[in-house]
Formats: structure tokens, C-alpha cells, sequence
């Protein structure tokens, strides 16, 4: 005969495994709803304290949470009892530490919320919050130093730091202590350094102060990198700057308010400033600077019908006649299709136009005379294709251009 494979068990070790499979089921709802609290606990705090009450950390975000809502100066307020709560069963809880330094900071007790926050730095500095008040606390008592410091420490302990940092910071340097104080620590390469430079080079704040900034920056010998140079250059002339825009990109290129710059495209720059060479791509437009030391081009190629700018330089002429002379190779066009230069003010006044040749042969060069005239600051010299018929459309290749002070013969 088969044995009974059933196993009878006494009513004690029933309750015995009873007891285990309760025990699990509740370490599991307790495991299931503290990772579902953590999960939740910084876009909804109240929800993740119901979930998990007896979290301490969590408490002290929903303190922190409440008291940034409401900020209550009472001893005895909600958020206060909270911290204070959670500081029993976790003394490590930074988030707590700030509600009470806050409050005590609300209640007059100055002397407290130092004390307060300056164990909060000493347990974590990652904390923003212990940062802004440290930063606060500084400017408040004149301490610009210390106020920078707390700003670098800030910026190179939370990812989060730069965004809501660098507007302050970058407003700040307006003030020559700031900007000096500021460019000392940038002399010691924080992690933030470059990233701080690029956005302040976006003139977002004050293009004015970000130039000085840059330059003082410059002079001291930080490195700036071309690139933000370029951006800020194109920002002040965006706004209107042209006389900043022109000395700030004079201290690291080579210009003449007398001519125009790079006849021969020698220069091989990676990203240009409205005040050079600027080439123009678009739909049926293509054209690109082929830079070289011994002399490079312009090649560019238009589709059937469509005309636009091809290339085009900012300028910062002072009034008076102007001649200009070109180099062109491989156009063959009518007329009525072949490019032309033109010279136009920012105020939108047109100075001329100077028809470009064929050049069926060889190269051929050409010239031409502009004027500018009194309060017409900056103004724009593009090259312009006119739309076309032929079948192959426009193409040929631009190997000199300069626009310089004088006239026909001299």
C-alpha cells in the first residue's frame, strides 16, 4: 500500500507558520509602501509621510515642504513640531535642521539659526537650502568672501546648484568686489568654472557686465574660450551694443574701423562673430569658407529660381567714401542672374550696390564704391545671389574681398 503523503500537523505548528506567513505579509507591505514613500516623497511629501509615518527623513522633508508653503515663526507651528519630531529619532535629519533654523531665523533669534544652520553644514553640504542661508547670512553681514565661498561650495557639491545659482551669481558681478572676488576662485578650476563662463557669456543677465566680466576675467589670465568671446560679441550687437560689441572683439581680433577684415579668407575660424565672414546655407543655398594661410574662398552654389544671401560681414565704418574691390572665378551668368555686393545700414538704408562679373576664364577682379553716411553705426556687407534660369542654377567662387577708406585711383 501507498503511504498517506498527507502529514497530519499538530494546531501548533499551524499557528507556528501562520504566524510567519502574517509576519512576511506585513514586512512586505511595510517594505512595499516605505519604497513606494521614498519614491513619492519629493513631488508629494504628505503623501509619503501617510505612507510611511515612522520614516524620520521623510518627516523632516514634509517639515521642510510645509514650512516653505507657510513659513511660521511659532516655537509650537506644525512644521517646527515635525522637526523636531524627526530630530528625536534621526539627529542626522538636515532638513529638519533647516525648519528650525528658519523658524528661529523668522522669530528674530539670529544667534540660534546661525548656530543651527552651522551644524547642518557640518552634517551635510549638500543640502540648498543650508547654502541659501549660509549665502543670505553672509551678504548680510557684508562678507562678500564668505558669501562667495559658500556660493563655490554650493555649486561643487549639488548638480542642481548652477540653475538656480548662476542668475544670482551672474547678476552679482556688476560689482567690481564681486567680479574680482569671483575670478579669484574661478583661478582655482572649480568643477563649475566653465559652465558658469558659458552662461554668463550669453549675456542673459547684463551684456554689459558680462564683457567686463570677460575682459577682467581675460586680463587676470583665465582662459575664455573662443567660443563664448563669439557669443557674447553677437549678444551685445543683438542688443543694440555696437560700440561695446566692436572694442570687446577687438581685444581678441585684429579690426580697423577703417575696412572691412580677412580679404584673402585666410582665416580659418570655427565659429564666427557677426563680425566676420559669416556664410549663409538655406533652402537652394549653399556656401562655405574654404580658409587657407596662403589665401582661401568663398565657393558657393545656388539652385534654379532661388536667390538670397550667400556671405555677409558686419562693420563698424566711420562715415566717408568707400572703395571695394573682389576677386571672382568660374560664374558664368546673363546679367540679370549674376550676384552682387551690397552695403546696407543697420537702420535698414540701403549704401549701394556693386554687380558682380562673369568670370568664364580665369579669375577676374573687380571694383566698386560705397558711402556711408553720418549716424549709420554699424552697417552689413553680403554678397546676394539673384534667382536664376539656368538649368544648373548659380555657382562660382569669391577669392578676394575688401572694402576699405578712399576712393577710385588712390
Amino acid at each position: 500500500m501507498r503511504k498517506n503523503r498527507h502529514i497530519k500537523r499538530s494546531s501548533r505548528e499551524w499557528a507556528f507558520r501562520g504566524g510567519i506567513a502574517i509576519a512576511a505579509a506585513i514586512c512586505g507591505y511595510i517594505s512595499v509602501t516605505s519604497t513606494l514613500a521614498n519614491a513619492v516623497v519629493k513631488t508629494d511629501p504628505t503623501v509619503a509621510h501617510s505612507l510611511s509615518p515612522f520614516n524620520w527623513s521623510i518627516t523632516a522633508e514634509l517639515a521642510a515642504a510645509e514650512m516653505t508653503a507657510k513659513p511660521d515663526s511659532r516655537h509650537d507651528s506644525r512644521p517646527a513640531l515635525l522637526a523636531r519630531d524627526a530630530l528625536r529619532h534621526d539627529p542626522t535629519a538636515v532638513s529638519a535642521l533647516n525648519v528650525l533654523g528658519l523658524q528661529a531665523q523668522l522669530s528674530g533669534d539670529t544667534q540660534k539659526a546661525r548656530s543651527i544652520f552651522a551644524y547642518s553644514l557640518a552634517l551635510s553640504r549638500r543640502n540648498l537650502q543650508t547654502h541659501f542661508w549660509a549665502i543670505e547670512d553672509a551678504v548680510s553681514r557684508g562678507d562678500i568672501t564668505g558669501a562667495l565661498q559658500q556660493y563655490d561650495i554650493a555649486l561643487r557639491t549639488s548638480r542642481r546648484a548652477p540653475d538656480v545659482l548662476f542668475p544670482t551669481l551672474a547678476a552679482a558681478i556688476a560689482e567690481p568686489r564681486i567680479r574680482e572676488g569671483l575670478i579669484d576662485i574661478l583661478h582655482t578650476h572649480p568643477v563649475w568654472g566653465e559652465q558658469f563662463i558659458g552662461f554668463v557669456s550669453q549675456g542673459q543677465i547684463d551684456p554689459i557686465s558680462a564683457e567686463l566680466f570677460l575682459r577682467a576675467a581675460t586680463k587676470s589670465g583665465l582662459e575664455v574660450p573662443d567660443s563664448n568671446r563669439v557669443i557674447l560679441v553677437n549678444e551685445l550687437i543683438q542688443r543694440r551694443q555696437a560700440d561695446r560689441a566692436w572694442r570687446y572683439y577687438t581685444s581678441f581680433r585684429k579690426g580697423d574701423r577703417h575696412q572691412s577684415r580677412d580679404p584673402a579668407f585666410k582665416a580659418a575660424i570655427k565659429r564666427p562673430s557677426l563680425f566676420d565672414w559669416v556664410p549663409h546655407n538655406s533652402a537652394g543655398i549653399s556656401a562655405s569658407l574654404q580658409s587657407g594661410k596662403q589665401g582661401g574662398a568663398v565657393e558657393f552654389s545656388v539652385a534654379p529660381s532661388v536667390g538670397g544671401k550667400l556671405i555677409e560681414q558686419r562693420q563698424m565704418l566711420y562715415p566717408g567714401i568707400y572703395r571695394f574691390e573682389s576677386t571672382i572665378e568660374d560664374l558664368q551668368q546673363p546679367e540679370r542672374s549674376r550676384p552682387y555686393w551690397t552695403l546696407v545700414c543697420q537702420d535698414g538704408r540701403d549704401l549701394g550696390k556693386i554687380n558682380v562679373p562673369n568670370a568664364e576664364k580665369g579669375a577676374v577682379r573687380f571694383s566698386g564704391q560705397f558711402t556711408v553716411p553720418d549716424g549709420c553705426v554699424m552697417q552689413t556687407l553680403t554678397l546676394i545671389a539673384r534667382p536664376s534660369d539656368e538649368i544648373a542654377g548659380v555657382f562660382g567662387r569669391v577669392k578676394f574681398a575688401r572694402l576699405y577708406k578712399g576712393v577710385a585711383g588712390d
